[in-house]
């Protein structure tokens, strides 16, 4: 089901904060449409991912998220054609204003929107050190 509300990606938020946290893989299968997830829920569960540092696998519409490659400290990231939407964006914008290795980044070939690039802008003019490269 796709209507998930406020409240369930609180809960899921709050869930993957918790110090106990074990979950491996996360898999939600919604979509960017209608009543799917909103851009701020995007931006709720990209704070929360980091938290749980077990998950490696992030897929939230049916696009996965390397979770490993955006929190382990890489220097450079490739997702060019992952099917990136304005919610994935929201996500990996959170996590890139806490990267502090990462100087390039591939996003070419993606639907994330015009939300999805104010989120990205934003990560993009607060990261540091400042990226060098940022393909789109």
């Amino acid at each position: 089901n796709d209507k998930y509300t406020a409240e369930a990606v609180h809960l899921i938020s709050e869930a993957l904060r918790s110090p106990d946290c074990q979950l491996e893989e996360l898999h939600l299968g919604l979509t960017n449409k209608g009543s799917g997830l909103r851009e701020e829920d995007g931006l709720e569960l990209g704070i929360a991912v980091q938290s749980c540092t077990s998950l490696v696998k992030l897929s939230v519409t049916r696009a996965e998220l390397p979770m490993g490659e955006l929190l382990d400290g890489s220097t450079s990231l490739d997702l060019e054609g992952k099917g990136l939407g304005r919610t994935e964006m929201g996500i990996v914008a959170q996590i890139l204003r806490k990267n502090s290795t990462l100087q390039m980044l591939k996003l070419t070939d993606n639907c994330m929107g015009k939300h999805g690039l104010l989120a990205l802008s934003e990560a993009i003019a607060h990261a540091r050190p400042p990226l060098q490269e940022v393909l789109l």
